[in-house]
């Protein structure tokens, strides 16, 4: 979870296509005093939208990228999270078989964060051991407006349907609940840890 460093500088760009792009980034700012405290590894950062787990031709160790930043910066690596799953994705099959895939008209299929067993799946199999095992305890959520909301755009009117219920009731629901997939694990872990 950010704590004070959420207050500092957020370092984020379109895309870093590689750890050590990212690691020269944070070397660069290291040598100006600059004080970050984030960097981003933004969308497209996957082989496919919900492999949940970084390409590893790019990132090819989450734990020496994320120890990289923090010796170079005493920052936090925080990683971009978009809620499709598509077909093509290695966990496509798991999550589309557990009941956790909804919304087929996005080309892909989104998680249906409304459902607390895909929630505890994706930290239990994937999150916690790809990301947060290996020093990454903080996300970058996208969808958490316009699409994911009510109040997204055309073509896809904004909002899925979701075990909560229809779009226009429960959309905010649904954002609630994938900020949860992240956040409510990382809270627990990190009490525990006290």
């Amino acid at each position: 979870m950010l704590r004070e460093e959420a207050m500092l500088f957020w370092q984020s760009r379109n895309r870093y296509k590689s750890s050590a792009i990212a690691l020269k980034i944070a070397s660069n700012y290291s040598k100006l005093s600059l004080p970050v405290g984030v960097l981003v590894i933004d969308y497209k950062n996957m082989v496919a939208d919900g492999d949940f787990a970084p390409d590893p031709a790019c990132y090819p160790s989450v734990k020496a990228l994320s120890a990289g930043v923090r010796a170079a910066l005493n920052a936090t690596t925080v990683f971009s999270f978009w809620p499709e799953v598509t077909q093509n994705s290695k966990e496509y099959t798991l999550l589309n078989r557990s009941n956790c895939l909804i919304n087929a008209a996005l080309g892909g299929r989104v998680v249906d964060a409304t459902v607390r067993a895909c929630r505890t799946l994706i930290w239990d199999k994937f999150l916690y051991p790809r990301y947060y095992q290996q020093g990454v305890s903080a996300y970058w959520l996208d969808e958490t407006d316009g699409e994911g909301t009510s109040g997204g755009y055309l073509p896809f009117s904004g909002g899925y349907e979701t075990s909560f219920g229809p779009k226009a009731f429960a959309s905010n629901a649904w954002v609630n609940q994938w900020l949860a997939t992240f956040s409510e694990p990382v809270r627990v872990t990190e009490s525990t840890r006290v």
